[in-house]
């Protein structure tokens, strides 16, 4: 289940195992090539049985984008980006991991056809050169300015509040 009040995401994926709750926009309005950051505050409410997807991705036959994957109670920094015409993910271990009910503070700044560079609390843990977005490359020019995804791997309810969610990127 979905709630929003008072500016704050909240998320549920209730009891039944494998269940999952997703928000993404309908709107294309983010350009890779313009230097693209990510900023966003979480309370995780769970640190076991869980997967969390923090990103920003263009669709439309092909998948790009970029952001971060929190499982069980690790961080990582996530990107994915069109090569010999696929798409192709990986995820760079941050060396970070947190408890439940944490409130955590990350950022992902894509340098176009560059680097990523993922922020926790403020501290650069990663920086990721491989399977960047390189954007327009699907049947949509742009990405998404939110994609946020959270599923219970066993049957427990997992939650997620989202404080804030900030996309900039160059004019």
């Amino acid at each position: 289940s979905l709630d929003v009040r008072a500016g704050t995401l909240h998320a549920e994926t209730g009891t039944t195992s494998d269940s999952e709750v997703r928000l993404m926009s309908a709107d294309q309005t983010v350009d890779f090539q313009k230097n693209p950051s990510l900023k966003c505050k979480i309370h995780v409410g769970s640190d076991t049985h869980q997967t969390i997807h923090l990103r920003i991705d263009e669709f439309g036959g092909l998948v790009e984008g970029f952001g971060f994957n929190l499982s069980g109670n690790h961080i990582y920094g996530y990107s994915c980006g069109s090569i010999n015409g696929g798409s192709q993910s990986s995820l760079l271990d941050l060396n970070t991991t947190f408890n439940a009910g944490d409130d955590l503070e990350l950022e992902a700044i894509y340098i176009y056809n560059q680097r990523i560079e993922f922020y926790v609390n403020g501290e650069l843990k990663g920086i990721k050169t491989d399977y960047l977005p390189q954007g327009g490359v699907g049947s949509y020019p742009k990405a998404m300015l939110i994609d946020v995804r959270i599923l219970n791997t066993a049957a427990e309810n997992k939650t997620l509040d989202v404080y804030y969610w900030m996309v900039e990127q160059d004019w």
